[in-house]
């Protein structure tokens, strides 16, 4: 299923805040997948993917959908521009939608 990059960054911010703050309440798998109408290996998949990715990258995620920063904020703690920032994010989570799409496939 084709999943939206809006949809991707929400999934991961979903990953993120299950995996790095476990103990505080968070949506149920069941809200997650009845709103965004995913299964629960595609979380899965989706994490093992963000683990894999190099660290800057992996850097970028946790800075945007971790700790909701704005791309300025990201820009100013990773010395690039915010275009660039936005740019690159764009890119990853383009390229993460094509490879959880290959994997469905």
């Amino acid at each position: 299923m084709a999943q939206s990059q809006g949809e991707i960054g929400y999934l991961i911010q979903q990953c993120l805040q299950n995996a790095l703050y476990p103990h505080r309440p968070h949506r149920t798998v069941i809200t997650l997948i009845s709103q965004t109408v995913v299964s629960q290996d595609e979380l899965q998949r989706l994490e093992r993917l963000v683990r894999s990715l190099p660290a800057n990258e992996q850097d970028l995620i946790h800075l945007r959908y971790a700790a909701s920063l704005t791309f300025q904020e990201i820009g100013n703690i990773t010395n690039r521009r915010e275009d660039a920032v936005r740019k690159a994010l764009k890119r990853l989570l383009s390229r993460l939608e094509r490879q959880l799409e290959a994997n469905n496939a």
